[in-house]
């Protein structure tokens, strides 16, 4: 991981985007020596995007079940083949 200063930036865009994209490099953009940006492709971006909706998606089931919100093998698959059901009545 890089860190540059926004004047850096502003000086040599086309560096930092060659760098961030060729070698998909995160990049920490500082302000007065505090960290203020990312920067990063888009490629790595969007990894970080899937990745941090799974942990958030894994979280909520975990969440449901410490809760007590959980339903039996056999009953989710009722509930989905009846959704399937009235899927297919809707197209129809």
């Amino acid at each position: 991981m890089n860190i540059k200063s926004v004047d850096y930036l502003k000086n040599h865009s086309d560096e930092i985007l060659d760098l961030v994209n060729e070698n998909h490099e995160t990049i920490i953009i500082t302000k007065n020596d505090e960290a203020r940006a990312v920067i990063q492709d888009i490629s790595s971006y969007e990894k970080f995007r899937k990745a941090f909706f799974l942990l958030k998606f894994l979280a909520r089931g975990e969440k449901d079940y410490q809760e007590g919100k959980v339903i039996s093998h056999n009953e989710l698959k009722k509930q989905m083949e009846n959704k399937l059901k009235n899927l297919q009545n809707v197209d129809r």
